[in-house]
């Protein structure tokens, strides 16, 4: 990840590949200025327009690996994420250089 970004993984889509209410939303953001970066847990939540809205349900911080560069933007990360369809995910996350 570079810079200010997001990854963003979203399981459980419908062949028709239209986002529901089901949909299991789990994003990675790295802030620019802090070089931190944070899991997210979220739900989508319909609104009046027939779009959706973000509503996260649980934000953790990743920490820092043992040998983080603060004069680097650029930071890895190795992500496993299994959704074996129940009402529960598992994420493991692996900090990089």
């Amino acid at each position: 990840m570079a810079g200010d970004s997001i990854f963003w993984i979203i399981t459980r889509v419908p062949e028709a590949g239209n986002l529901t209410s089901d949909c299991v939303v789990c994003f990675i953001n790295k802030e620019l200025d802090s070089s931190r970066k944070f899991i997210n847990f979220a739900i989508l939540e319909e609104n009046e327009q027939d779009s959706f809205l973000i509503k996260t349900l649980k934000k953790q911080e990743i920490p820092k690996h043992e040998n983080y560069n603060k004069n680097s933007d650029v930071s890895e990360i190795k992500i496993v994420f299994i959704d074996n369809g129940d009402n529960k995910c598992f994420v493991t996350i692996e900090n990089g250089k």
